[in-house]
């Protein structure tokens, strides 16, 4: 998992207010072409990745990261921001070679995340979920939201069909 690029996402978005927020949207922007080199799995809450948890947590033993654990009426939800540290940091990588290419490689993808921070987390899962079956089982898209609505047990074909809307602008269009 590229540390640069998550904490860089993270950085330009001004936080990210869940996890499940940023496995989705981390998800969702490797579908859209930018290789984060994040491996997923199908998990109860849609795409999940080892790979984007390991790295949040160096990133926070680290100092490059915040976590901010903030109730929710589940239980808490973790937010994450860029520590000053680490914004320090990411400008003297960005300084390199390597660092300005890098940067270059993600910063198309910039505003597709940030656009993710606002969007529904519901929708998001359901879209990220939907994309998963799409562009990791290989279904088409019909056969994938009917796939994520039995998954999810959602029957309403508006929220499938708003969260089918939301896959195809990250994961492509209908085949």
């Amino acid at each position: 998992m590229d540390a640069y690029a998550l904490s860089r996402f993270i950085e330009k978005a001004g936080d990210v207010d869940a996890r499940k927020r940023l496995q989705k949207a981390v998800f969702l922007i490797q579908q859209a072409g930018c290789d984060l080199g994040a491996r997923y799995t199908l998990h109860y809450y849609g795409p999940y990745s080892w790979d984007v948890a390991e790295t949040t947590n160096d990133l926070r033993a680290g100092g490059i990261l915040h976590e901010d654990p903030q109730p929710h009426s589940w239980g808490e939800r973790f937010a994450y921001t860029v520590t000053p540290t680490g914004v320090a940091q990411l400008r003297k990588y960005e300084e390199t070679p390597e660092g300005q290419a890098d940067l270059a490689r993600i910063q198309p993808f910039f505003e597709r995340f940030k656009e993710l921070r606002g969007e529904d987390l519901w929708r998001l899962e359901l879209a990220a979920t939907m994309a998963y079956y799409h562009s990791e089982r290989h279904y088409d898209w019909e056969v994938a939201k009917q796939k994520t609505g039995a998954f999810k047990k959602v029957t309403e074909s508006n929220v499938l069909d708003e969260a089918e809307a939301l896959a195809l602008e990250y994961a492509g269009e209908a085949t």
